[in-house]
């Protein structure tokens, strides 16, 4: 765990400062700068280019770790890059084809946005490749502050650029992909940096065997990927087709305050996907039990210490920012979603586990499924209780999901994530949440927010540290003690 624990450090701290300018731009800018309607139209828009470049990267993103043990070498990594690339092209044909033939049975509001969500895919769909071929060399903190703090930044500045009437609402819709572009640039730079920029096209080494088994695993990808995408992005699009932007732009605030969980997930997922890949060509299942348990753990005790902090503090969140009163009915959004994501944390590597095993085919048969339970529930749901529907569907979604890939992970290799601490973490956070609700609501939401805050975490910090709920958190505890120590 020692890799896994500093770079997830590292990427864990950029990934907290992108967190807290996304808790600026949700919380001030976007309800400043934005009507309802408006942000629902750029939430649309940006989460369509993202749905679609997981759709059409005919799952090079996958590929980009799943195979680079198997490429790699002191030279050009017997042209893997340059395959990569020639997936992104082929996604990229592959999506123009097929809106060319069924563009007139889609939806008016993906017409009417189209040439913005087809750039923005393109820089998004390029900037994903290069952030997963960097992982394959230990490094994801450069490429986590060029991917996520870059990236609201420049958000935040197309906003505010909007708000003082430097241009039109649709001008500003095409600073979307600029940000993406820029981005995609920047990791494509610092993957030369790295001197691992090293694009040819090495056809030799890939023999019938080699080919047939990558193209295998590339299709089942895409498979999975659709499944996983109707899965766990289809909400944002059903609420705007059922429903209409003003709910989509509530159900993004609710969205965006519940998505502050998950910040640690993403920086152990990139980490530890190259290392689980390695583990499993060694049939080293113990270091892979070991990861499994260790990650679900600490990401479980880090969501529920951040789930606490949110919903203890809802009333003087929409108190602080401006147009609160507007996206209060979101508050239902923000439980059930934040369940979801913990429920998520909890079950941590394990679609990993499966996805860089010769079990590989079993996701998308998940995901297949999942997908289908998932579109059901909005149908039935969304109608009946509208943004709350969408998201109770997500909740349910996610939870038969992890279930299915738990018992399989189990079931194939007899590990599983659990641990009794896991238990002892709920009830230390249902016992400071009791507490916290005795605590007194000031009249300044500010003050209010920083008293409960301080509490809350140094309760919680305290029972973490008192009955041993996290090994990683003493390391790091020592390790600062002895700095301090040696100065």
């Amino acid at each position: 765990m020692g890799i896994i624990i500093r770079q997830t450090f590292k990427a864990s701290a950029v990934g907290y400062m992108a967190a807290l300018v996304g808790v600026v731009n949700t919380f001030f800018i976007y309800t400043l700068c934005f009507t309802e309607s408006e942000l629902g139209q750029i939430r649309f828009v940006q989460d369509t280019a993202i749905l679609i470049a997981a759709l059409f990267s005919l799952g090079v993103n996958n590929i980009a770790i799943r195979f680079f043990p198997e490429f790699k070498s002191e030279g050009h990594h017997n042209g893997f890059l340059g395959l990569l690339l020639l997936f992104v092209v082929g996604g990229v044909v592959c999506f123009l084809g097929l809106y060319w033939v069924i563009n007139h049975q889609l939806p008016s509001e993906l017409n009417d946005n189209f040439f913005v969500i087809c750039l923005t895919f393109i820089a998004v769909l390029v900037g994903k490749v290069f952030f997963h071929y960097t992982s394959n060399f230990g490094r994801i903190a450069i490429p986590s502050l060029i991917n996520n703090l870059f990236i609201k930044i420049g958000l935040l500045g197309v906003a505010l650029y909007f708000f003082y009437s430097y241009t039109s609402f649709r001008n500003l819709l095409y600073g979307l992909p600029m940000i993406y572009g820029i981005s995609a640039l920047a990791l494509i730079v610092y993957v030369g940096y790295l001197k691992q920029l090293k694009i040819n096209f090495r056809f030799s080494f890939l023999n019938k065997q080699r080919v047939k088994r990558i193209l295998t695993y590339a299709g089942f990808g895409i498979l999975g990927t659709i499944g996983s995408s109707l899965a766990n992005r289809l909400d944002i699009f059903m609420v705007t087709d059922i429903l209409d932007y003003a709910h989509t732009g509530v159900y993004s605030i609710a969205f965006n305050i519940a998505n502050l969980l998950v910040v640690p997930t993403a920086a152990i997922f990139a980490i530890s996907g190259p290392i689980i890949a390695g583990a499993l060509k060694k049939d080293d299942m113990a270091h892979v039990e070991e990861i499994y348990k260790k990650s679900g753990l600490n990401l479980f005790v880090l969501g529920s210490l951040l789930m606490l902090l949110i919903w203890a503090n809802m009333d003087s969140i929409f108190d602080i920012i401006p147009n609160g009163e507007r996206y209060k009915s979101g508050r239902i959004v923000i439980l059930l979603l934040g369940f979801a994501k913990l429920f998520d944390m909890l079950t941590s590597i394990n679609e990993y586990i499966i996805a860089y095993s010769k079990h590989f085919k079993y996701n998308l048969y998940f995901l297949l499924i999942l997908a289908v339970v998932n579109v059901i529930t909005n149908l039935i749901l969304i109608p009946r209780f509208e943004i709350a529907g969408a998201a109770l569907a997500t909740l349910i979604s996610v939870i038969l999901f992890n279930i299915f890939k738990t018992y399989f992970v189990y079931h194939k290799f007899k590990i599983h994530p659990f641990q009794l601490k896991v238990i002892y973490t709920l009830i230390v956070t249902l016992f400071v949440y009791v507490l916290s609700l005795y605590f007194p609501m000031l009249n300044n939401p500010w003050h209010s927010l920083l008293l409960k805050s301080l509490c809350i975490s140094a309760l919680f910090i305290y029972f973490v540290f008192r009955f041993k709920l996290s090994d990683e958190a003493f390391v790091i505890w020592e390790n600062i003690k002895q700095r301090f120590n040696n100065k």
